[in-house]
């Protein structure tokens, strides 16, 4: 299924739409009140004439403005159908991205990755589900600055847990006690795609939407994942 929201270059297209219909407008406006002008003026005191050229030469800067509007939308739209297209072969793989929520399906294990940036002397991942309860902590991996778990589905207890999106939060401290960066990096399967404000997004299971550029990796569902990048 592939999403496109079109709202704002709708938004847009319209508002240049009526700026050309207000100026043509008022340009008539002023053609008619210049006749008129004219028509009736003193021939012992004419108008000035740079005056009127002065106008002219106004209204034909706006309308030159307009027009360009006009084209700006015209590639707008286009570069965001190019987007589209270029992004449907998304649609149906397996990605790796940056980010912390992941949706469990209730049967297949999720493998996180994580970075560390700087020397951390605690650290623990914790997974918590979508009320924000933790139910599960995995692996210390203090002494490392980058690497992956595996997460089985299973709480603190032993128990699989229940379909649905997980928030993965990796805490690290350093020596004295000062909170470390961290980053984690969690897998996801696109169902479509879509544009909001000029901006690609990615449409996961599990009602989740990423940005197309925090994608790290693809690759065909239940096959082996292809890094091309890192999460640090």
């Amino acid at each position: 299924m592939t999403t496109i929201s079109s709202t704002t270059l709708s938004s847009l297209t319209g508002k240049t739409t009526d700026a050309t219909k207000k100026a043509s407008e008022t340009y008539t406006q002023f053609l008619t009140m210049l006749t008129t002008q004219l028509q009736n003026q003193d021939p012992l005191d004419p108008t000035d004439s740079n005056e009127f050229t002065n106008q002219l030469v106004q209204f034909s800067q706006v309308e030159q403005q307009i027009l360009g509007n006009e084209k700006l939308d015209a590639l707008l739209t286009q570069n965001s159908n190019n987007q589209i297209g270029q992004s449907l072969s998304y649609i149906g793989k397996d990605i790796y991205y940056k980010g912390d929520s992941a949706y469990f399906d209730g049967t297949k294990s999720l493998k996180f990755g994580y970075a560390i940036d700087g020397e951390a002397e605690i650290s623990a991942l914790h997974i918590y589900d979508s009320n924000e309860q933790l139910v599960k902590t995995l692996t210390d991996p203090a002494g490392t600055t980058s690497g992956s778990v595996t997460w089985d589905g299973t709480d603190n207890d032993g128990n699989t847990l229940a379909a649905g999106t997980y928030t993965l939060v990796l805490d690290a401290l350093d020596a004295d006690g000062a909170a470390v960066d961290t980053y984690t990096g969690v897998p996801g399967h696109v169902d479509g795609v879509e544009t909001v404000d000029g901006v690609l997004y990615l449409a996961l299971t599990g009602d989740t939407r990423v940005d197309a550029t925090s994608v790290l990796s693809i690759s065909d569902p239940d096959t082996t994942t292809t890094t091309t990048g890192t999460t640090s």
